[in-house]
């Protein structure tokens, strides 16, 4: 604090409460972490949030998209489930067929601007997660081969495993019926299993015969290097 001599020798505090003002910093939301959770039958995008966002934040804030046939999944497809103690959103597709993405490279993300705090400050950035979901791809890197098999096969049998460990269908157990997911592919790619690319009549009133309807119409594209490049 400064101080002043007065005439009399003595100090005196100079305007005291101008230097005792204090102007608090603003922290904007942001996302703590976030990931893409395949370990269960009902595939979920998990994110933590560093501030309570509960009121703003809906399902139809973040936007799905599997690059690999550039299909746009439907706000409606898709549900969030908030918890409060530790600020963490669960994003989950009960839209999905048994509520699991297709396979696909895939883009989740979350725009700064679609979610604020308590006092509307929107997030400092948003965020954008890339993964590849890939059916039968144990070690994730992108081909099913011997090192996929030989996981399985380290735990053929057993029970209480885990989709890494080969559990391929959730049904909790190694056997027959995930070797037959993993046999089917064998040396194959996400590029080699993709739907065949769509082609449209001029008018855009006809999907091409032999595509699948569900759940968007789509157009194969390259499916990795969008997610790793």
């Amino acid at each position: 604090m400064k101080v002043r001599t007065a005439s009399n020798g003595m100090f005196q505090p100079l305007e005291s409460r101008r230097l005792m003002s204090v102007s608090a910093a603003t922290t904007a939301p942001a996302i703590v972490q976030s990931n893409f959770d395949d370990s269960t039958a009902c595939h979920k995008i998990v994110m933590q949030f560093n501030t309570d966002v509960s009121a703003s934040l809906q399902a139809s804030d973040l936007q799905m998209v599997n690059a690999t046939f550039r299909q746009f999944m439907p706000p409606e497809s898709i549900d969030v489930h908030y918890d409060d103690e530790t600020n963490t959103a669960t994003f989950t597709f009960p839209g999905c067929d048994q509520q699991q993405l297709n396979d696909g490279a895939w883009r989740a993300t979350l725009p700064a601007d679609a979610v604020t705090d308590g006092a509307g400050h929107a997030l400092s950035d948003g965020v954008e997660l890339r993964f590849v979901r890939f059916r039968g791809d144990l070690n994730r890197d992108g081909v099913i081969d011997l090192s996929d098999f030989t996981v399985l096969a380290a735990n053929f049998n057993r029970n209480g495993a885990t989709p890494a460990q080969g559990d391929l269908n959730y049904d909790g157990r190694v056997d027959l019926s995930d070797f037959t997911v993993i046999a089917s592919r064998f040396n194959r790619t996400l590029s080699d299993v993709v739907q065949p690319p769509v082609v449209s009549d001029p008018a855009g009133t006809a999907p091409a015969a032999g595509v699948s309807t569900s759940p968007f119409s789509s157009t194969a594209v390259n499916p990795l290097a969008d997610v790793l490049a």
